[in-house]
């Protein structure tokens, strides 16, 4: 579902997409910080589509997102191995 309102926001005016994008940004790294191995491998697939979408222009914002959301302990493995999937 998130893929496709993603899908759908490339279409509206930018001002629409930078309002709404960054909210669904932050819902889809928030599910990162999960324990649930499942669910943070279904947020990176996520995440992957989300940066095929938009391209090159927002990796920066998904990195800042990822950076400020997971920087504790065990998140930042977590971190690592995202990033590395993004790239």
């Amino acid at each position: 579902m998130t893929v496709g309102l993603i899908r759908l926001l490339v279409k509206f005016p930018k001002e629409i997409f930078r309002i709404e994008f960054p909210k669904i940004v932050n819902k889809v790294v928030k599910n990162l910080r999960t324990k649930d191995n499942d669910e943070r491998q279904f947020a990176r697939k996520v995440l992957v589509e989300i940066v095929r979408i938009t391209g090159p222009y927002f990796f920066h914002y998904i990195l800042k997102e990822l950076k400020y959301f997971l920087k504790e302990g065990w998140e930042m493995h977590i971190l690592n191995f995202t990033v590395f999937t993004l790239i």
